[in-house]
């Protein structure tokens, strides 16, 4: 049979043997999550952002809406002359 103090000793030394396991496999996981990572991303993929300032996007609405406000009024006019046609 082992002595009380033995079995405390082991105790102690296991408890020391188990945190020190717990230390090494944190180390050994963030050195595994620096140098491997593992994010799903295309190397070949095209960057897709937006890199226009807001002034410049501000400028390509007022563009747009011009170009917008022309086909609505064409889109008027025809619909006026269909009217009259129809009414004639």
């Amino acid at each position: 049979m082992m002595a009380p103090a033995e079995l405390a000793a082991l105790e102690d030394r296991l408890k020391a043997l188990l945190k020190d396991a717990r230390e090494t496999e944190a180390k050994a996981e963030t050195i595994e999550n620096a140098a491997y990572d593992l994010k799903a991303v295309n190397p070949h993929r095209t960057d897709t952002e937006d890199q226009r300032t807001p002034a410049e996007i501000l400028t390509m609405i007022r563009q747009h809406g011009g170009a917008v406000q022309d086909a609505l009024a064409r889109l008027e006019r025809l619909l006026d002359q269909e009217t009259q046609t129809c009414r004639a």
